[in-house]
Parts: structure tokens; sequence; C-alpha cells
């Protein structure tokens, strides 16, 4: 007797064909997707690569030293041999422009980075223990809160005295509390959930708790203020190097390169000595910011795919 063949559907398939793998579909390919759909996000992400890669490779794309002066070429309007003119010591403004990309972009980064590292730190603590340690920690939140910033950061940076270093820590140390409550905020909803009254039962300790368990789960906002007070730090920067007390020139910064603009002669004559810092420290600030609302966005779980 000839033996009958089962239906294919019966049959069970235990590795899933090519086309069910390729539709699995991980979180972080769902962050993607929808990051991707943010138009303005994704033009701001490759604006910022394309800043970055400019500020990292900027002694090949330019010919000139960046601190040579040549007096009797001061005040050059743009041309072939300078695309963005000279300054007031006859240095190239595109070369500066370049390097001080570098300058810029690194505080940003290294500020924010302090920043967030700080406010994870008291927040995570805050949220997890409650009580007195967290009293304690949002009435230090509270007292830095309720001084101006910027005027706080310029009487900080004026007592240590201006360099890049100083200036890194003064916006750092001085930008944690937002990270600090929005840490705070979500240790709090998280420390009620299921999974973290298991691990106390597991007999798990606090540490491996807070770094393993709860931290992972507020990465997404924590992510989202990084990118903020990047931008931020960005214009403190800016701010604090246009009046003398952030980056010291030779070295130049998108900040101090405005310097020369307090001068109304400057301004109405020689723009291209302002023009080309402004406009990347309004560039990079806004498309930071676009890129900060596309993650807003895209790790939103309340969102469709």
């Amino acid at each position: 007797m000839s033996k009958t063949r089962q239906p294919a559907a019966l049959i069970p398939r235990f590795f899933p064909r090519r086309r069910e793998r390729e539709q699995v579909l991980t979180p972080g390919k769902i962050i993607w997707s929808r990051f991707r759909r943010n138009k303005l996000a994704m033009i701001s992400m490759y604006l910022i690569l394309a800043m970055t890669l400019l500020a990292i490779f900027a002694p090949l794309l330019t010919p000139y030293d960046r601190d040579a002066t040549n007096i009797m070429n001061k005040h050059q309007p743009p041309s072939r041999q300078h695309w963005l003119g000279t300054e007031s010591m006859g240095r190239d403004v595109l070369t500066r422009t370049l390097y001080g990309g570098r300058v810029s972009l690194t505080v940003g980064i290294v500020a924010s980075s302090i920043a967030v590292v700080i406010g994870i730190v008291l927040g995570s603590l805050a949220g997890y223990y409650g009580k007195l340690v967290d009293t304690l920690i949002m009435r230090l939140t509270d007292v830095v809160l309720s001084f101006p910033f910027l005027a706080l950061a310029i009487v900080v940076a004026a007592i240590l005295g201006p360099s890049i270093y100083n200036t890194m820590l003064v916006i750092g140390f001085l930008s944690w509390t937002t990270t600090c409550r929005l840490v705070r905020g979500q240790f709090l909803s998280i420390k009620q959930a299921e999974y973290i009254e298991a691990a106390r039962a597991l007999g798990i300790r606090e540490l491996p708790t807070i770094y393993r368990h709860m931290l992972p789960n507020a990465f997404a906002p924590i992510l989202i203020s990084a990118t903020l007070l990047t931008a931020s730090a960005i214009l403190v920067e800016a701010a604090l190097s246009f009046i003398g007390l952030g980056v010291v020139p030779p070295i130049p910064s998108w900040g101090n390169m405005l310097e020369p603009a307090r001068n109304y002669t400057v301004v109405k004559l020689y723009w291209w000595m302002w023009l080309p810092p402004g406009l990347m420290i309004f560039l990079a600030v806004l498309g930071i910011n676009l890129i900060g609302d596309g993650l807003r966005d895209a790790l939103d779980p309340r969102l469709k795919r």
C-alpha cells in the first residue's frame, strides 16, 4: 500500500521561514523605524554628523595653521584664498571655525556627560531610598535651582578662572538638577513594580537592583535629557566665552569667535568675522534639539508602530 502524505499544513515547522524571520521586530528596530519617520530629526542627525566630521578632520580640510597670524592680511573679505575671509589678526576664519567646532562640541558632550552622571547617581539614590535621603537631595536640588543658572555660572567661572576645563566643570556641575529630578520620578514609579518586589524577595542587593533592573527602564528619558543638555551646554559655553570667562584665545571656540561682534564697526563692516561661528552655534543647537524631539517621539511607548 502506498503511504499517504501528511498535509503540509499539519507538518510542524521548527524553523521560521525567511520572511517570518525578517518580520521579527526588536525594540531597537522599532525605535529606529519611528525615529526614521521624523524627517527633521533625520536631517538634524546628518547635519550634526557632518559638523562632527568637519571638526575631527579640520587639519586635512584647510591649508592654514589655526593660530598663524598675519597683520598685513587682516580683515580680508571672503575670497578664493580665504573662503570666509580673515579676522583682526589675519587668521583664516574658516580654519578657526572648523577648529572651534572641536572645542564647542567637546565642551557640550563632556559637560552634559558630567551633568547626566551626577543626576543619575543623586536621582537614583533619592528615588530608591526615599525618606531622609530623598529630602536632603531634593533640598540640595532646590537650592541650586533657586539661583539663575547663567548668573551662577558666570560667578563660578569668574572664581575658577577662564579655561576650557573649568568651563566643562562649571556647566556640568550646575546642570545636573533636571536629570536628577527626572531619574527620581522614574525610580519612584519603577520601585513599585512587581519585578522589583520579586528582586527584593530573592535577596538581590540594592546596588545590583538599581543598575541592572531599574536604571535600564529609566534609560529613555535620560537619553532625551542628555541630548537637550548637550545643546544647552554649547549655548552656555558660547555665552561664557563671549564675555571672556570661557575658552581663552588663541584656542578658538564658536563662543570666543563671537567676541569681536561687541564692536559695532565689526558687526557693520566685517560680517564674515562673526556670522560663521554664530551660524554654527545656531545649527548645532537647533539640530541637537530636533534630535532630542525625535528620540522623545520614538521612545514614547504610547505611540503606535
